[in-house]
C-alpha cells in the first residue's frame, strides 16, 4: 500500500469531515497539505542525507586545515566558515543556485570548456548549499 493511498483512504476523508472550516484560520487547508508533503518526503531525505554525507567530509578537510594551520587555506578556511555561519540557508541556497552557473559560464568563457549548465540538476544545487552549512558548524 503507497503512501498516497493511505491518506486517501477512508478513514483520512472522515476525518477531514469532522475538521471544521474555520473563518480566519482554516485548520482544513493544513491537513489538505499533508499527502503532497507526505509524497515528497523521499525528496527531502535525499537532500538532507547527501548534504549531511558530503558536509561531514568537507568539514573534515577544514578541520585538517584549522588543526595543522596550512599556511594560505587557514585565513581562507576561517573566512569561508564565518561567512557561511554569519548568512542564513536562504541566502547559501540562493548563492548556489545562481552563483554556480554564473561560475560556470565565466570558466566556459575563460577556458573554453563546455560545461553544459542547464544540465545540472537542482537538487544538486541544494545538496552543496546543506553540504556547506553543515561543513561550517
Amino acid at each position: 500500500m503507497t503512501v498516497t493511498t493511505f491518506l486517501a483512504s477512508d478513514w483520512y476523508q472522515r476525518l477531514m469531515q469532522l475538521i471544521p472550516d474555520g473563518k480566519l484560520f482554516s485548520l482544513r487547508s493544513v491537513f489538505d497539505g499533508i499527502p503532497r508533503i507526505v509524497q515528497q518526503l523521499p525528496t527531502t531525505l535525499m537532500l538532507t542525507l547527501g548534504g549531511a554525507l558530503f558536509g561531514l567530509l568537507l568539514a573534515l578537510i577544514f578541520a585538517i586545515v584549522k588543526i595543522n594551520r596550512v599556511k594560505i587555506l587557514y585565513p581562507l578556511q576561517a573566512f569561508f566558515v564565518s561567512f557561511l555561519k554569519g548568512t542564513p540557508i536562504l541566502v547559501q541556497l540562493m548563492l548556489t543556485y545562481y552563483g554556480i552557473p554564473l561560475l560556470l559560464k565565466a570558466i566556459n568563457q575563460q577556458w573554453g570548456t563546455g560545461f553544459n549548465i542547464n544540465a545540472i540538476p537542482a537538487a544538486l544545487f541544494a545538496i552543496v548549499a546543506f553540504a556547506f552549512n553543515e561543513a561550517a558548524y
